[in-house]
């Protein structure tokens, strides 16, 4: 019995490591993500973006708090008070660390918020 209980305390071991590592790695690249702040850097991608909203469900009722949680402050907001927008920029031309006014090509991330304060969608828009 005992030769059995040693592997099996090695395997929990090795997967409760991997899910540590997976969590932290996750939350490291969560920080880049808000540290890229306009998508210069080329963290802020669609494909991140998409792997985002859909791991943290940041399209099915979350409120804007739990949102800049995730994503951090949006670039800019729109939309009513009743209808919220989020904007974050993705894949950006950027001028001295901000969005380049005259950017020619751009990707956006918008999170919709209903009259209940509630994330309800989210759409990933190229510009350019």
């Amino acid at each position: 019995m005992k030769i059995k209980f040693i592997p099996n305390c090695f395997v929990i071991s090795l997967f409760l490591l991997f899910v540590s590592f997976s969590s932290t790695q996750e939350e490291y690249t969560i920080d880049k993500w808000k540290k890229d702040e306009c998508g210069c850097d080329r963290v802020r991608t669609v494909p991140f973006a998409e792997h985002l909203v859909n791991t943290y469900s940041l399209d099915k009722g979350k409120t804007h708090k739990e949102v800049i949680k995730v994503l951090g402050k949006p670039n800019k907001k729109q939309g009513t008070k009743a209808k919220l927008q989020f904007v974050y920029y993705i894949q950006t031309d950027c001028y001295k660390g901000k969005k380049a006014k005259d950017s020619l090509s751009w990707s956006e991330l918008t999170i919709f918020f209903n009259e209940n304060k509630k994330s309800c969608y989210f759409s990933l828009t190229a510009h350019g």
